[in-house]
């Protein structure tokens, strides 16, 4: 039985569902702008931007959006100060999402370093109240289970886990790709800035030196 009482607001999952195709459109014109390139290989910039905006920016977007829909309607399951919790989780994967991107594009690790800062809180954000929600709500789930409405709360644990794993993996390799980026810039950046000050040392030396010579 559908629990209309426990709807959220509007504005709740209308955000996710309105923000999926701008992030489509974006990926779109990425795609348009690099032609053939973009899809040349699975490893370049292009190619990885282009995933993260569709994956991230567009379906995981339409997936929360009609998992924040779903949750308290279908499963009766209030999220706990929806308004407050799904607004600052939907700023905080869209600008996660273009941060990804922009460092899968430019190979930035400042750039994926945001990016995790950003992503993690609000993907975490949103499980921790969906996992409340399901916590508090746990006696009449069960009696949804007596009258055969199971499979959807079965269904929607699954989804949380599924996404729950796929947040720590992403989280994962997200660190790692930034530290990597980092260590990389770092490797590059030692020997130019010893190649700078090592002759401009030496040659301090060389003319405290000679005047050293001079006076003696």
């Amino acid at each position: 039985m559908l629990a209309f009482d426990r709807n959220p607001p509007l504005s709740a999952p209308l955000r996710y569902f309105l923000s999926a195709p701008l992030f489509a459109a974006l990926a779109a014109a990425l795609l348009l702008w690099r032609g053939c390139d973009a899809l040349a290989s699975r490893w370049s910039p292009a190619t990885l931007a282009l995933t993260h905006l569709l994956t991230l920016g567009c379906l995981t977007m339409t997936m929360v959006g009609a998992l924040l829909q779903i949750l308290p309607v279908v499963a009766g399951v209030a999220l706990p100060r929806a308004a407050l919790t799904t607004g600052v989780a939907h700023v905080g994967l869209c600008a996660g999402s273009l941060l990804l991107a922009a460092g899968f594009w430019l190979q930035r690790p400042v750039l994926f370093q945001l990016a995790v800062a950003t992503l993690l809180p609000a993907l975490l954000m949103l499980l921790s109240a969906c996992a409340l929600g399901l916590w508090r709500h746990a006696g009449e789930l069960k009696q949804q289970a007596r009258g055969g409405a199971s499979a959807t709360v079965t269904g929607i644990r699954l989804a949380l886990a599924a996404l729950a794993v796929t947040v720590t993996l992403g989280g994962l390799l997200a660190a790692a790709g930034a530290s990597a980026a980092a260590r990389a810039l770092l490797s590059k950046s030692v020997p130019m800035l010893t190649n700078r000050v090592m002759p401009a040392a030496a040659a301090r030396s060389t003319s405290c030196g000679s005047s050293s010579a001079k006076s003696g």
